[in-house]
């Protein structure tokens, strides 16, 4: 909903989220629309999130209790103390947190002198947080049976229809529309007309089409009747971010609708379009409710199906009606407005591919592009959030000699160091210029170089989104030549195990599987490129120590590193406060209190880690475990490994 969000460690077991309103409006409207959110998020994503009550379903998962906003509920409020046993330094409080905060491993609840530190180095996430212009008009004044569904749109933002006004009933034949709709999951969104609305389910794997067979289909919001024409784009930061197109739409006959609470049934025959997803011939559905909270549905196929008026193969890849064909056509081959959000791989393990039709590529250590020769030969190339790189990178121009005009790919851009190696430092020194003397000073240093794998457009074929990987990566080799800068690197072939070894021998970050079959989604991450890094370690060197707590009263609670940059240049690279042994604790710290000095060996450690760190003498140097490195040069959640053998006083 666009709404700011401060998320909440409870001083218990849960993390609280508050978004501000204008306090207009009654717990009842809260409530409905806190629900809706939850049961939309469980519907994107069902093997993490749910959001019913009953412990027996949420083991493993993610509850969103949205039960919070009712007006009967207490809630422990932001900075309260918890009326509880809490740490060995005193009660646990509920605090305030950033998100940054969140993405921590050791992530854990403060205490009431911890929240006290951060308050006096200034870090209160809740302040000045109050309702911007955008939470005045969150909610709906005078709820209907749309207000849920307005109350999670902005039609400033979204290309859906948005009406101001309450739903009305129509005279004419009641009428169904099944959408395609490519959101988080790919997943078919079936609506039937009752009282003036469409009555909504999310059905992942599409409406049965094999009498007696039967899926689950999730109840979601109200939609407006104009829903039913809807095809396009809604964008990425909206709800429900994607691409929909009509599968099928026609009318519906409503046999049986049953609304009895906990047990609701509905029985319909859908007659739809020629060529739509149904195959033109009428199909007889029910739906049946399955929990008590009317979230959870089966639908089902009937084993009497109507007499068929003409005789159609179902085709579900169908989505177009008749009257937009020429115009999809049109649309297909034509050049895009913009460019494209790339494709995202899901993180895995080597278990997620098991069976075959994969293929594997090296993980390059860079930034994501996608870079467009235009039909004028104008190269333009875009990160994954839309920054403009062309200007970043002017050596990555030559694209435009080694393809076509009028064709969009995907790629890597990586800095490589002396051996030859991507190195994600070195890219970031090129990234953070602005200046074109800088730029064009830096390029001759560091070059950059632009790894292509795959392609998403031509002029000759169009939109290519929708073909498979095997035949994308077929067209790109024919179409793209490697030059100075830009290469097209060939795959790792299909086997796992091989392709890990070379991407070790060749020190890349990991390996990207691919499904061979899949189609290229936009904008969406999805599990038919799966992602597998090697494990990151580093040389870091301490300079200073952090007091412990509790059982480490004695030593630390945390090693505060630095790292040398291709300059020689210390900087601060974070903090680790795993990983270590008892005799760890004690030896390190006996070494560490022969190297104390008053002041810090590096200028950039943030106040939060520096209100309470004793300072070394950087002279001891150690390995750690880590997952990466941010924008920032910090370690990611890093893991103790232990001290350099060369390493001493």
């Amino acid at each position: 909903m666009n709404l700011p969000s401060v998320p909440v460690t409870s001083g218990s077991k849960g993390i609280h989220l508050y978004a501000a309103l204008n306090g207009s409006y009654t717990s009842d409207q809260v409530s409905q629309v806190a629900h809706e959110l939850a049961r939309a998020l469980e519907a994107d994503h069902p093997d993490e999130v749910v959001s019913d009550m009953k412990k027996s379903l949420r083991q493993g998962k993610v509850l969103i209790d949205w039960s919070q906003n009712n007006r009967n509920k207490t809630t422990i409020a932001p900075y309260s103390l918890r009326g509880r046993p809490g740490s060995p330094d005193g009660p646990y409080v509920a605090a305030p947190r950033t998100w940054e905060e969140l993405e921590d491993s050791d992530l854990s609840q403060l205490d009431m002198h911890q929240v006290m530190e951060r308050i006096s180095a200034g870090t209160d996430p809740l302040a000045d947080f109050t309702p911007d212009d955008d939470a005045a008009d969150a909610l709906p004044d005078t709820p209907d049976a749309l207000s849920t569904y307005r109350s999670m749109r902005d039609s400033a933002k979204t290309p859906e229809p948005v009406p101001s006004h309450s739903p009305s009933r129509r005279t004419e034949d009641p009428i169904f529309v099944v959408q395609e709709h490519h959101a988080t999951a790919l997943h078919y969104d079936t609506r039937l007309e009752r009282n003036g609305v469409l009555v909504s389910w999310a059905v992942p794997k599409g409406p049965p089409l094999e009498a007696g067979q039967q899926r689950l289909a999730v109840m979601t919001e109200d939609h407006p009747i104009e829903y039913a024409e809807f095809e396009g784009t809604i964008p990425k930061n909206e709800y429900g971010g994607g691409e929909v197109s009509i599968w099928d739409t026609g009318t519906v006959e409503i046999e049986k609708w049953e609304d009895t609470e906990g047990s609701g049934k509905v029985v319909f025959v859908l007659h739809g379009q020629p060529e739509g997803g149904l195959g033109g011939v009428p199909r007889r559905y029910a739906l049946v409710q399955t929990d008590e909270a009317g979230k959870n549905w089966l639908i089902r196929m009937t084993k009497d199906q109507p007499r068929a008026r003409k005789s159609a193969a179902a085709k579900p890849g169908k989505s177009k009606r008749p009257e937009k064909a020429a115009a999809s056509a049109a649309k297909k081959t034509a050049f895009p407005d913009s460019l494209p959000s790339p494709m995202l791989a899901s993180p895995g393990k080597p278990t997620s591919i098991r069976e075959a039709g994969w293929v594997m590529e090296g993980k390059w250590d860079g930034y994501r592009a996608i870079a467009a020769v235009h039909t004028d030969g104008r190269v333009e190339i875009r990160s994954r959030n839309g920054k403009d790189f062309t200007t970043t990178f002017p050596e990555l121009s030559e694209l435009t000699d080694l393809v076509p005009a009028g064709t969009v790919v995907d790629g890597e851009i990586v800095a490589l160091n002396s051996g030859s190696r991507p190195d994600f430092g070195l890219l970031q020194r090129r990234g953070k210029l602005s200046k074109a003397r800088e730029i064009e000073q830096a390029a001759s240093k560091i070059p950059v170089h632009f790894m292509v794998f795959d392609v998403l457009h031509t002029a000759e074929h169009g939109d290519l989104t929708g073909e498979p990987y095997s035949r994308r990566r077929e067209l790109l080799e024919e179409l793209a030549n490697s030059g100075k800068h830009v290469q097209v690197p060939g795959d790792l072939g299909d086997s796992l195990d091989e392709a890990i070894q070379v991407s070790l021998e060749l020190k890349l970050e990991g390996v990207v599987a691919k499904r061979t079959d899949s189609p290229y989604r936009v904008g969406r991450r999805s599990d038919d490129w799966v992602k597998l890094k090697h494990e990151n370690h580093a040389d870091v060197v301490i300079i200073g120590w952090r007091q412990g707590k509790g059982g480490r009263a004695k030593t630390f609670g945390s090693l505060l590193l630095g790292m040398t940059d291709d300059d020689g240049e210390l900087h601060y690279a974070g903090r680790v406060g795993t990983g270590f042994s008892d005799v760890d604790l004690t030896d390190l710290r006996a070494q560490l209190e022969k190297l104390v000095r008053k002041t810090a060996p590096v200028n950039d450690v943030p106040a939060e880690d520096s209100s309470d760190a004793t300072w070394v003498t950087p002279k001891l140097t150690a390995e750690v475990r880590h997952s990466g490195v941010t924008r920032d040069n910090r370690l990611r959640h890093p893991t103790w490994r232990g001290i350099r053998m060369n390493s001493g006083p």
